[in-house]
C-alpha cells in the first residue's frame, strides 16, 4: 500500500516515523510541516492515534491566490501545460485543497480546540513577531526567540524553463538525500540568507522579479471567488473574524 500518495512512507510504520523526531534533552519541542496532512482524509485520525495530545498549526492562505501559486509550480514541470481556467472547478486538486473549513474540521473531529492553532498568511507578512510570539506561546516555549529567517521569504513559486525546471526537481533533488551533499547545500543556503540579510533583502526565494509567474485573470479570480465563497463564510464564522485581503 503506497499510502495517501504516492510519496508516502506509511508504510514503514510508526515506530519508523517516530525516529525521524529524535532530538536532544534541551530541545522541548519538535514536530513538521506538511501541506498533505491538511488535505488528505485519512490523516488527523493517523496523527491522534499516534499522539492525542499533539498540536496542531495551521497558516492559511487566500484559497484563490494558493490555488493559482499551486499551479505554476506544477506546470514549471511541463512545456505543454492547460491554462488555468481549464482546472477551475471542486473536483480539481488546485482548487480542492482550498476548502480550509471543511478540512480543518476534520481535526477537530480527533482533537479539542485548545490543542488547534489556526492564523492567516497575511497576518504573518503584517506583523511577523507578533506571530511568532502567538506560535511560540501556544508550543509553551520562548515567546521572545527571534530566528533569522523570520523577515526572509523562502520558497517562493517562479515560472522556470520546463526543461531546467525538470532537470532540478526530478534529478538534481535526488543528490539532497546524500547527507554530505544534503549538508553542503544547507551552508551555501544559510550563507546566502546571511548575505541577503547583511544587504537589507527580504527575497523572494531567490528568483527575480522577472522570474515570477504571470498575474491571474480577472475572470479566473471571479470564478474562484465565487467557489469559494460558502467555503470561506464557514471559515469566518469558526475564526470568528472576517478576513478582509480574501473578500478583494
Amino acid at each position: 500500500d503506497p499510502g495517501v500518495c504516492g510519496k508516502s512512507r506509511r508504510a514503514l510504520g510508526f515506530d519508523w516515523y517516530q525516529q525521524q523526531f529524535a532530538c536532544n534533552d534541551n530541545q522541548k519541542v519538535r514536530g513538521e510541516l506538511s501541506i498533505d496532512y491538511m488535505y488528505y482524509p485519512e490523516i488527523p485520525s493517523l496523527l491522534a492515534k499516534l499522539n492525542p495530545e499533539l498540536k496542531v498549526l495551521f497558516v492559511l492562505r487566500d484559497p484563490i491566490d494558493r490555488a493559482y501559486s499551486a499551479y505554476w509550480m506544477s506546470r514549471r514541470n511541463h512545456v505543454n501545460y492547460p491554462p488555468f481556467a481549464e482546472f477551475l472547478n471542486e473536483e480539481s486538486d488546485f482548487v480542492a485543497r482550498g476548502f480550509y473549513h471543511r478540512q480543518i474540521e476534520r481535526y477537530r473531529a480527533c482533537f479539542p480546540d485548545e490543542q488547534i492553532f489556526i492564523r492567516i498568511y497575511e497576518d504573518i507578512a503584517a506583523d511577523p513577531g507578533a506571530f511568532l510570539s502567538e506560535v511560540f506561546e501556544f508550543l509553551n516555549v520562548d515567546p521572545q526567540v527571534r530566528p533569522p529567517s523570520m523577515v526572509r521569504r523562502v520558497a517562493a513559486t517562479r515560472a522556470l524553463n520546463p526543461t531546467l525546471s525538470t532537470f532540478l526537481y526530478s534529478r538534481a533533488s535526488r543528490l539532497l538525500k546524500i547527507r554530505p551533499v544534503l549538508w553542503l547545500w544547507r551552508q551555501v543556503r544559510r550563507r546566502q540568507a546571511a548575505s541577503a540579510a547583511k544587504a537589507g533583502d527580504k527575497g523572494n526565494g531567490g528568483g527575480t522579479a522577472a522570474s515570477r509567474y504571470e498575474p491571474m485573470t480577472a475572470s479566473d479570480r471571479d470564478t474562484l471567488r465565487r467557489i469559494y465563497r460558502e467555503e470561506n463564510e464557514r471559515l469566518f464564522d469558526l475564526l470568528g473574524r472576517r478576513i478582509a485581503q480574501w473578500d478583494i
